[in-house]
């Protein structure tokens, strides 16, 4: 099992992009809660989760999956998307452009 299969995402329902769109977020992180503001509002189907409200175990277990698999550093929010694209940090243009979210 792959620890992305063990992490307790919470699903948005909203319209689909054609893209699979994950974002790892901190709960006390204020750009976090902008973003995923953001993509309700733009009513985008995504999958988030908050990292800092995991069990350490499990929390050190994605960090160290998210940056082998992607050779960044950790910042948050940590967008994904399709399985094989990445930006950190919330920048509203890039990931308009990434997700295909028309402003």
């Amino acid at each position: 099992m792959s620890v992305y299969d063990k992490i307790p995402f919470i699903q948005e329902s909203g319209n689909p992009t054609g893209h699979e769109v994950t974002v790892y977020a901190l709960s006390t992180c204020g750009f976090c809660k902008r973003a995923i503001a953001y993509l309700k509002e733009k009513n985008v189907a995504f999958r988030y989760v908050y990292v800092d409200t995991l069990p350490q175990d499990l929390r050190q277990e994605l960090k160290t999956a998210l940056r082998d698999t992607f050779q960044r550093s950790l910042l948050y929010p940590y967008l994904v998307v399709d399985g094989n694209q990445v930006v950190t940090g919330f920048v509203k243009e890039k990931w308009d452009e990434l997700i295909g979210i028309t402003p």
